[in-house]
């Protein structure tokens, strides 16, 4: 795929006119006469948001996007390319204070010249800019601001141009990092993944978009435009607490391509009736993406299960491995075939060994992510640098054409993270920060550097403590975990869980404890410190979906956490809880 994002969208425009581009549907899975756009229409559309950009810009400006899902984000995002600047989709900054801390952090970053929003937002981002320092920071609001003449649009020097897009992850230290993706990177990336899947402009992707979570927005918005394909998007705050709108726009657009993190389908087969899942045709969904740490075996078996009446086969599965560093997703699961599961041999994996289980093992199901697309993987020792064989755990490092540029205005940490050499001297690579094994030529990521947790000299994994909990009660169907350790090196392990089942009795969170202690010991031989349950919505995440640990734990520490029951052995309630806090059951073990 030559060219870039601009050229070959204005082609799909010029060849295919009418061809629906996008459109944006409700909780019912329609979309309106007046929530779609044609190929035509969007590229009209960018052409005159571009030009007004043009004239109060220069060329290469960072443009702050702050939408809820709707066209015109994706009007501004493609004007943004269109007139030769850079979009940085970023949290709205209302609600919740993280989102407003993200948006500032990233604002700041980025150092955006314009912030584009809509007009039922741009009284409250105009009063968080200039409460953040932000004043000289243009605010308008793109649904009244009239664009320029389209006509008088002029194509962009591509080739002069850093990058396409800056897609912002957030790091452990809560440090924004914008991730510069490159024309190349997106078209790459995109190229691979349809060739491999067979997608294009017949395909129809649809799903929830979290529009600042890079992989979502180039999985379900570029790269449908991009491949000439229809994109139909449903805001991610739709019908939050319930997945059957999600399934009911799959069924009703025929989609072929949909994506959505593990926990959504898991959700999905807890909450959907079997009669509500009889009223969907889900024959069509050819390739069902997911990635991320929060990928289950057990959640993918029950979401199966849930759906085969209404046609939902195995082999739709599609897990792919996407690091917010790259474009597309460079390593993903074969089409045609479910994902391989790997009942992974636990003592093995405590001593970073890949390796099945004996017959009567109770060690992890991993998932692999397939095999990598054009791209070359290496499995790292992360403190020597020395490639690790088959079958051994170390860092996942990538190198290829979809890995973006390096972050903006960071120097030194892209040459750390994107300019990596191995031991014997093998240079250029991407430092994920993830890390897995390969085991018979297919990837399997087994959490992060920092998810692992050391105690009593054992290496263990948090996701894998995390999706165990999860499974245990029907409260926490869907929600956030976090298990950290606590005190010196070999410190004691902690889990904070948001539990959702409505109002509980004290003793039925007591029992609720003693089920998570349960089972983590007999799962994984963990004895738990402490036990906490919050509200859903309590336990913090990045927007790209990554469980921020660290920050979890100075709250659990402060005791910042209002919970609704906490249970802590001895040691930790004299260290964290000298004097009984309110508001939460607390109970001591001796």
């Amino acid at each position: 795929m030559r060219g870039n994002v601009v050229e070959i969208i204005a082609g799909h425009a010029r060849d295919l006119p009418e061809r629906t581009a996008v459109a944006v549907a409700g909780c019912d899975g329609r979309a309106p006469d007046d929530a779609s756009l044609t190929f035509a229409e969007l590229d009209r559309a960018a052409r005159g948001r571009a030009v007004w950009l043009r004239q109060r810009c220069t060329t290469g400006a960072r443009i702050l996007l702050l939408y809820p899902t709707g066209l015109e984000f994706v009007k501004s995002l493609l004007g943004c390319m269109y007139a030769g600047m850079v979009p940085v989709p970023a949290p709205l900054p209302v609600g919740r204070r993280h989102h407003l801390a993200q948006a500032t952090g990233i604002a700041l970053d980025a150092d955006a010249q314009v912030a584009l929003t809509d007009s039922a937002h741009l009284g409250a981002v105009a009063a968080w800019a200039d409460q953040q320092g932000l004043a000289r920071m243009l605010c308008a609001a793109t649904d009244v601001v009239a664009g320029g003449p389209p006509d008088s649009w002029v194509p962009p020097l591509i080739s002069r141009e850093p990058f396409a897009l800056l897609q912002y992850t957030w790091g452990a230290a809560s440090e924004p990092k914008g991730v510069m993706i490159g024309h190349d990177n997106l078209l790459h990336g995109l190229d691979a993944l349809g060739r491999n899947l067979g997608l294009g402009p017949d395909s129809v992707f649809a799903g929830r978009l979290l529009k600042h979570s890079g992989p979502a927005l180039v999985g379900l918005v570029l790269g449908p435009l991009v491949l000439g394909a229809t994109a139909v998007l449903m805001p991610s705050v739709a019908c939050t607490d319930d997945p059957y709108p999600w399934l009911r726009l799959m069924s009703r657009w025929r989609a072929d391509v949909g994506a959505a993190p593990g926990f959504a389908y898991d959700l999905a087969a807890r909450r959907v009736t079997a009669e509500q899942a009889a009223e969907l045709d889900l024959s069509g969904w050819r390739h069902a993406f997911t990635a991320g740490t929060t990928v289950s075996a057990e959640g993918m078996a029950a979401f199966t299960e849930r759906f085969a009446a209404a046609g939902f086969r195995p082999a739709a599965w599609r897990v792919g491995y996407c690091p917010p560093e790259t474009s597309g997703s460079p390593v993903t699961s074969p089409p045609q075939a479910p994902p391989t599961v790997l009942h992974a041999d636990a003592p093995a994996l405590e001593n970073d060994v890949l390796t099945p289980q004996a017959p009567d093992g109770t060690g992890p199901r991993l998932i692999s992510r397939g095999t990598p697309l054009e791209t070359d993987v290496r499995v790292v020792c992360p403190d020597t640098g020395r490639v690790l064989p088959e079958g051994r755990i170390g860092e996942i490092w990538l190198r290829g054409r979809s890995v973006g540029r390096g972050y903006w205005d960071k120097q030194d940490e892209t040459v750390r993270t994107f300019r990596a050499v191995t031991e014997d001297g093998d240079g250029g690579y991407l430092r994920t920060g993830d890390i897995g094994g390969l085991f018979d030529g297919e990837l399997y990521v087994t959490g992060r550097l920092n998810d692992v947790l050391v105690v009593q000299g054992r290496r263990l994994y948090a996701p894998h403590l995390e999706q165990r909990i999860a499974t245990l009660d029907e409260g926490f169907s869907g929600l956030r975990g976090s298990v950290f350790t606590v005190g010196a090196a070999d410190g004691e392990v902690v889990v904070v869980q948001e539990y959702g089942a409505g109002t509980a009795a004290p003793a039925d969170l007591e029992r609720l404890a003693a089920t998570v202690r349960g089972a983590l010991a007999a799962s994984h031989g963990v004895h738990v410190g402490g036990i906490v349950f919050g509200r859903p919505g309590q336990v913090p995440r990045s927007f790209d979906g990554k469980p921020l640990r660290a920050f979890t734990r100075e709250l659990f520490v402060a005791d910042a956490l209002d919970p609704l029951y906490e249970d802590l052995h001895s040691g930790l309630r004299r260290r964290y809880r000298p004097r009984p806090g309110t508001g939460a059951v607390h109970k001591t073990h001796q």
